[in-house]
């Protein structure tokens, strides 16, 4: 069966596991290779050690979505003083048939029953308007642009727009004024 030919409810998802560590880096290089989505490719080594330490961590979880043998999509969220930093992609053919939003819902739905994070954070490249809408659909909001922010492989420096759905409404927020900007 050919990635082409696999429809999402083909596709199943379930919490990553350190043996799935090769697979997540090697998914990550091949999606990262296309030059538009995520960042450069990483040594598939040294990302698949990095994927064995976050996946054997207690401040992270990994949902990844499986089509046959083959991952498909992930969606990873690493907390940090009570933000969760959210990652994904999904894979080329599977894109654009709802996999990012089962994705995205099943992270979100995690971040709240683990109720150690009081908000989701993220970083998108500003080209990327099917995961801006997406992000936008499920109540992120647009936060703020990094302004040449990234350095690429080429040497070109990319932006990223910055990105957050708060989860806790009841905290109270700051007590202080803004800056006003005049002193």
């Amino acid at each position: 069966m050919t990635v082409s030919t696999i429809q999402p409810m083909d596709v199943q998802l379930r919490f990553a596991v350190e043996p799935d560590a090769i697979a997540l880096a090697a998914f990550r290089e091949r999606v990262a290779a296309e030059g538009r989505w995520i960042g450069d490719p990483a040594d598939p080594v040294m990302g698949a050690e990095a994927w064995r330490s976050r996946l054997s961590g207690p401040h992270h979880f990994t949902i990844v979505a499986v089509a046959g043998d083959e991952v498909a999509g992930f969606a990873s969220l690493t907390e940090a003083a009570g933000v969760g930093t959210l990652g994904m992609a999904v894979a080329d053919g599977h894109r654009g048939r709802g996999l990012g939003g089962r994705l995205l819902d099943r992270a979100i739905e995690e971040a709240r029953e683990r109720g150690t994070v009081h908000k989701i954070d993220l970083g998108v490249w500003p080209h990327n308007g099917a995961a801006i809408r997406l992000y936008i659909s499920r109540g992120f909001a647009v936060e703020g642009r990094r302004v040449r922010h990234h350095r690429r492989a080429d040497g070109a420096l990319w932006d990223a727009i910055k990105m957050g759905l708060v989860l806790d409404h009841s905290a109270p927020g700051s007590p202080h004024a803004d800056w006003d900007g005049a002193s």
